[in-house]
């Protein structure tokens, strides 16, 4: 499949980037490349659907931007597709992207999706994991997460159910603003698919919570609802009570560091009712493609250091990777590979004879 044919060209080229810029470490072939980047307009919008192959779009600002800012070491080599070429129906977008997210997972490059809508998730996991037989984990950030129930047609209002129902899907955990998403009930419908719900004005009170939350995870969706309305020239879309550019850029740095993620998304970057700053847009991109490029190894066994504790007949295996920081946890009868995450708090609470919140959820849920 010859994927830039959908595209039409990004505005600029890696070469005028100045040698430790971001920039200079874009490649001129998509075959070089380890991450890819996919800029797509808001595609579903009336008013424009019939001019929006020939207008000049706002996405690939973000991406200049981007390629404009100070490298750290060890970026990731990169490759710009530019836009992508809506097609008549919304229908034919999906099928093209899906063929497209197929073509990248196949040569393992990582996409990176800025713009479109939250349910380009759906699409990415109907073709990626359904024709590769793989079991995925995402984890979605938004302000408003709809369980409206799917039927022939994608939106963000339905997508979500469709998902919990997906064949290949192990486990889905979102993090939103509503309350009703650490209620009884949709609590047991994650739980059901072993999956996790929070309110991340909870747990973005601790920047390790959310690390925990996301760690085993392998596709992140990241979305600019969740921001702020104080934070967008043209906020009406956006709730008063949403993400500051400190809070998203720290949950980008976290994503950025999942070992096994295939793919990043980034939707509702030009909604109809807000756009979001091209500045911060390129910080969330540098956090992201930094921490791919820093990534140290998947942890083995010989990286883990290994401690056993009898908590009331219930033998817990903990084990701590020096090397990422991370601490795990298993039930003593489990093989070492099936590990969850913890912190070392939970620990060393089960040294002094008691079992955290985090553990006697996955124990006992």
């Amino acid at each position: 499949m010859d994927i830039e044919n959908f595209f039409r060209l990004p505005s600029s080229s890696a070469s005028i980037f100045p040698k430790g810029s971001v920039g200079s470490y874009f490649v001129d072939e998509l075959d070089a490349a380890q991450i890819v980047f996919i800029g797509i307009e808001e595609y579903r919008n009336p008013f424009i659907a019939e001019e929006i192959n020939s207008q000049i779009p706002e996405l690939p600002d973000f991406i200049t931007t981007f390629k404009g800012l100070q490298a750290s070491i060890d970026f990731p080599s990169m490759y710009d597709c530019g836009t992508f070429i809506s097609g008549k129906t919304v229908e034919d977008s999906l099928a093209i992207l899906g063929d497209i997210f197929l073509t990248l997972a196949e040569s393992n490059k990582i996409p990176i999706v800025v713009g479109g809508r939250a349910d380009l998730l759906l699409t990415y996991v109907e073709n990626v994991s359904e024709h590769k037989k793989i079991n995925v984990q995402p984890i979605i950030v938004d302000s408003y997460l709809s369980f409206d129930v799917y039927t022939d047609k994608v939106s963000e209002k339905n997508y979500l159910h469709a998902l919990l129902e997906h064949e290949h899907i192990e486990s889905v955990s979102v993090a939103g603003l509503q309350e009703y998403l650490v209620s009884s009930d949709i609590k047991k419908l994650f739980h059901s698919c072993g999956g996790h719900t929070a309110n991340l004005s909870e747990i973005l009170r601790d920047s390790e919570h959310f690390e925990i939350f996301s760690r085993t995870c392998n596709l992140a969706t990241i979305s600019f609802r969740a921001m702020a309305q104080a934070y967008s020239p043209q906020g009406d879309g956006l709730l008063p009570n949403g993400l500051s550019p400190r809070e998203i850029c720290s949950i980008a740095k976290t994503l950025g560091r999942l070992d096994t993620c295939t793919a990043y998304f980034l939707p509702n970057a030009c909604s109809d009712n807000f756009r979001i700053n091209p500045h911060l847009v390129a910080q969330i991109l540098w956090y992201i493609t930094s921490e791919i490029g820093h990534k140290s190894h998947i942890p083995t066994v010989e990286d883990l250091e290994i401690h056993g504790v009898m908590l009331e007949e219930l033998p817990l295996m903990f084990k701590y990777n020096a090397l990422r920081d991370e601490w795990w946890f298993s039930h003593e009868k489990e093989a070492i590979s099936v590990l969850k995450p913890c912190s070392e708090k939970d620990y060393n609470a089960a040294r002094n004879g008691k079992i955290s919140s985090r553990i006697q959820t996955y124990l006992y849920s």
